[in-house]
């Protein structure tokens, strides 16, 4: 009986996707990012997770206050070369933004004023899963 339940395990394993894999991919380089901005001092405010075809993008609002410094990083998984991040301010003006062409981003920024934000993620180059790390101090 053992034997035909790791038969079928093994069977399983075999025949999942690359897509599952490349959301754990995802979701343990965020764990891994998280723990490296809290080395830096940071403290971690959101974590979010995703999927994107080349061109799509995913937006979401969040309220960044003046004074305190923010890191957005972002990573894709072995099917996106090129993840972007832009930040627009509450009348969708761009204020800071990504502009190199790799699977990493990363964008620091302090904001001049207290008040809602958009951050933008896209992916240019690839489809896939991406994930996205945001702290502050």
């Amino acid at each position: 009986m053992k034997k035909i339940i790791l038969g079928i395990l093994t069977i399983f394993v075999f025949l999942t996707n690359n897509s599952t894999a490349s959301e754990v991919e995802v979701v343990i380089k965020g764990e891994h990012m998280s723990e490296l901005m809290v080395e830096s001092g940071f403290t971690v405010k959101t974590t979010r997770t995703g999927y994107l075809r080349e061109g799509e993008n995913e937006s979401f609002s969040i309220t960044l206050y003046s004074g305190n410094t923010y890191a957005f990083m972002g990573y894709g998984d072995k099917h996106i070369s090129d993840l972007d991040v832009k930040i627009y301010d509450e009348d969708w003006e761009l204020v800071k933004e990504d502009k190199k062409s790799d699977e990493d981003t990363f964008i620091g920024f302090t904001p001049k004023w207290s008040g809602k934000f958009y951050v933008v993620t896209t992916a240019y180059i690839g489809s896939g899963y991406w994930g996205q790390v945001i702290g502050w101090f």
